[in-house]
């Protein structure tokens, strides 16, 4: 099955993703200026499927194979996964609810 297959099967077709994650993935590139973009990339992508199959969604649609994504990543989620048990603290597009949470 294709990664975005994947994807589309834990997150519903393309076009019922926000704006935002489909920018970032497909037209900007991450960098440390940006990160809080990317931070809410990661918040949507973790709520719905593995770490690992979003960070490979990001670097196939936009080549960022960059060590500070990876890093970056990395760092926010080994932070997530200490509130294993609360909400984590990043915000996040609710597709259910269709709003930020």
């Amino acid at each position: 099955m294709l990664l975005l297959d994947v994807m589309m099967y834990h997150l519903g077709p393309l076009y019922s993703w926000p704006t935002y994650v489909l920018q970032h993935l497909f037209i900007y590139h991450p960098s440390p200026v940006r990160s809080s973009k990317l931070k809410k990339v990661m918040a949507f992508f973790r709520k719905r499927c593995s770490p690992r199959t979003g960070l490979q969604v990001l670097q196939a649609c936009n080549g960022a194979a960059s060590r500070f994504v990876v890093e970056q990543t990395s760092e926010w989620y080994c932070e997530w996964q200490g509130f294993q048990y609360k909400r984590h603290l990043a915000e996040y597009f609710n597709m259910f609810f269709k709003k930020f949470i």
